[in-house]
């Protein structure tokens, strides 16, 4: 990526990835899974894991140390189309 993308980008791209595995409220997903998709795509560490800390912090996401992440409620109404 030629600049650094927003906090919001990089949250709708997390959103995509987490749709990539089907994923409703209340379900959990490969958090490890998503990270590297989005690695892939250019995007940095950093970059992720602030976008993660934002969505954990508004209550869209429960990481607790696991492999796995849930995607609440919340953040399941709150995923784009």
């Amino acid at each position: 990526m030629a600049t650094a993308p927003d906090n919001e980008t990089t949250v709708n791209a997390i959103f995509h990835g987490i749709a990539a595995y089907n994923v409703r409220g209340g379900e959990t997903f490969p958090l490890q899974g998503v990270a590297t998709k989005l690695l892939n795509k250019g995007f940095k560490a950093e970059e992720i894991n602030n976008a993660l800390s934002s969505m954990v912090e508004r209550g869209w996401l429960e990481v607790s140390g696991s492999p796995l992440a849930r995607l609440t409620k919340l953040g399941y109404e709150a995923m784009p189309d």
